[in-house]
């Protein structure tokens, strides 16, 4: 099961500098879609699709461009049951 992301709960602009958490699979969508969907069913069986993040990966420079910032990778972090959750270093607005 995929992790929740919230793209939009941050206030403000992101700046040079600033850090943020990404699960693996999030950044393996990015690598392999351009884009993280947030896909959920609920009791009734609706379906809601929610488009999160939309981006790409450049393999040269290792940059990750998501919704219009530029990120590159800090450090990662294995949590229990093989999760490996990224930190994210601001390096820029597109």
């Amino acid at each position: 099961m995929a992790a929740k992301v919230e793209t939009d709960g941050h206030s403000g602009a992101w700046k040079d500098g600033d850090t943020r958490e990404l699960p693996a699979d999030v950044l393996q969508a990015i690598q392999l879609q351009g884009r993280y969907h947030e896909i959920t069913i609920d009791r009734q069986g609706s379906i809601t699709n929610r488009l999160l993040i939309v981006g790409e990966y450049d393999s040269y420079s290792q940059i990750y461009e998501l919704n219009g910032t530029r990120w590159k990778i800090l450090t990662h972090t294995s949590l229990p049951a093989g999760r490996v959750v990224y930190t994210l270093l601001c390096v820029g607005e597109d």
